[in-house]
């Protein structure tokens, strides 16, 4: 199947289908992460794709305080190193056109949230501006509650 055949086939897996109790935060510190709410037989499970690429799964079952009442074990994190042999296979395929990264649960129904679209050479910077970030917030918020 060629990339754009795959594309389509994942946006009409993704068509018609309602999001879940969840989200995709996006590049948080040094990975990507979110939270999905889990159900009677245990904590949810999530997929992160780049296009039509699995590029790793999880299982929702971190720590999530601003949670707690959903459990506050329903957070889930991919780090940057689990991530990044994918994209640089990818990229040494050939594959260097930009593709959203987006979460699916394990029923294929899409996490909201977050939307990162970039080229697989470009998820070490964007990952270094996002953790940055996080470090900017961070001390803003140490300084206000000093």
């Amino acid at each position: 199947m060629s990339l754009v055949g795959a594309a389509r086939s994942t946006k009409r897996r993704m068509q018609g289908l309602s999001p879940i109790a969840g989200n995709f935060d996006g590049f948080v510190g040094p990975g990507m992460a979110g939270w999905r709410q889990g159900g009677p037989s245990g904590p949810g499970r999530v997929r992160l794709f780049f296009g039509p690429h699995l590029v790793a799964s999880a299982v929702a079952n971190l720590p999530r305080p601003d949670l707690a009442d959903l459990g506050g074990l329903c957070g889930f994190f991919i780090p940057l190193s689990t991530i990044e042999p994918v994209m640089k296979k990818l990229q040494a395929q050939g594959q260097d056109e930009p593709q959203p990264f987006y979460v699916l649960a394990e029923d294929d129904r899409p996490l909201p949230g977050a939307r990162a679209t970039m080229a697989p050479g470009d998820l070490k910077t964007a990952a270094a501006i996002a953790f940055a970030v996080t470090q900017l917030h961070a001390a803003y918020d140490a300084e206000d509650n000093a």
